[in-house]
């Protein structure tokens, strides 16, 4: 139909804006100060929201624990010579569709022996690739 040409369009231009202009991502620290509060920000009922955030790189790593109850695709700055460090760990949670993609993760749960930097509970169709997964433990 009429309405859904444009639409259509829009969709195509927003793929070929530049990140920062692009207004379906969600750029971390840019944007966002924390993953968490980004992936917060994601509109579970809303089917035009693809959840996608990506994190860039700084001096000190981010200091949380991050659960992702919602599908997102959370992946590192593809333009960055150093990928993110995550120190806390990222847990999937009763979601299905989400990716974590580029990131350094560092569990730093002293109670958990097995240190699991990434954790799933009631998650389907999961995709974890190019991570560094390690424990911090005593």
């Amino acid at each position: 139909t009429k309405r859904q040409t444009p639409c259509r369009d829009l969709r195509q231009r927003c793929r070929e804006l530049p990140i920062e202009l692009n207004p379906s991502v969600r750029l971390v620290p840019d944007n966002f100060l924390s993953i968490r509060r980004a992936v917060q920000n994601v509109d579970r009922q809303n089917p035009f929201d693809n959840g996608y955030i990506i994190v860039r790189s700084r001096a000190e790593p981010y200091n949380e624990q991050i659960v992702l109850d919602r599908p997102v695709t959370l992946t590192a700055d593809p333009s960055a010579r150093t990928p993110p460090v995550i120190v806390g760990g990222v847990a999937i949670e009763g979601c299905s569709k989400s990716r974590v993609r580029g990131l350094v993760i560092r569990s730093s749960c002293l109670k958990d022996r097995w240190g699991c930097a990434v954790r799933l509970k009631a998650a389907h169709q999961v995709v974890i690739e190019d991570c560094v997964l390690s424990a911090e433990t005593d």
